[in-house]
C-alpha cells in the first residue's frame, strides 16, 4: 500500500487492518512519499515492511517489483505514479486505487473496474 502523507495512512490505516484480519498470511510493505506518514508510523504493527518508496523512474520501478513481488498494489487518494503503473500493469497484478470518504474502485490493470 502506499500513501502520499500521514493524512492518507490514516485513511488506509482501516483497510490494511481489514486486510490484516480476513488475510493474516498476506505480507504487507507500506510506503509513504513524505516524512510525515513515514515518521507517525514507522513502527505500526500491521505491516511488515514500511519505507519510502523509490523516486518513479522505470528502473526503480522495476527493482522495487522484482524485490517485493507484490500480488496487489493499493494506492490511498490520487497518487499516479506512473513508472510503478506501467511496472504493475507488464506484471498483471491488480490495482486499488481508495478515494476520500473511502469510496474503493478496484480496476484490474486490464481496463476492467467495478465499485465496492
Amino acid at each position: 500500500m502506499h500513501c502520499a502523507s500521514l493524512g492518507e495512512f490514516e485513511q488506509g490505516r482501516p483497510l490494511i487492518e481489514a486486510i490484516r484480519k480476513k488475510h493474516p498470511q498476506y505480507k504487507i510493505v507500506l510506503t509513504f512519499f513524505s516524512p510525515s506518514g513515514f515518521e507517525a508510523s514507522k513502527n505500526y504493527a500491521h505491516a511488515e515492511v514500511i519505507s519510502y518508496l523509490p523516486l518513479d523512474t522505470k528502473q526503480n520501478a522495476r527493482d522495487f517489483m522484482s524485490i517485493v513481488k507484490p500480488h496487489m498494489a493499493i494506492f490511498i487518494k490520487y497518487e499516479f505514479w506512473i513508472n510503478f503503473l506501467n511496472a504493475l500493469k507488464v506484471l498483471k497484478r491488480l490495482l486499488i486505487w481508495c478515494r476520500p470518504f473511502l469510496k474503493i474502485i478496484i480496476r484490474s490493470l486490464n481496463g476492467m473496474g467495478r465499485y465496492l
